[in-house]
Order: structure tokens, then sequence, then C-alpha cells
């Protein structure tokens, strides 16, 4: 992914958990 939404980038710096469900999230919706 080249582009990220602010909100994807405000998620990810929150912390290592939040990051993990965002790829969770991300793996989900490419499928």
């Amino acid at each position: 992914m080249t582009r990220q939404s602010p909100w994807i980038v405000a998620l990810g710096a929150s912390g290592p958990e939040e990051l993990q469900d965002l790829r969770d999230l991300l793996a989900e919706w490419r499928d």
C-alpha cells in the first residue's frame, strides 16, 4: 500500500497492539 489514510497513520502510531489490530483489519479488507 502506497497510500494511507490519516486515521490509519494515527492508529498505527497509537501503539503495537493497535497496530496489530489494524493489520488484521487491513488483511480482512484486502481479501
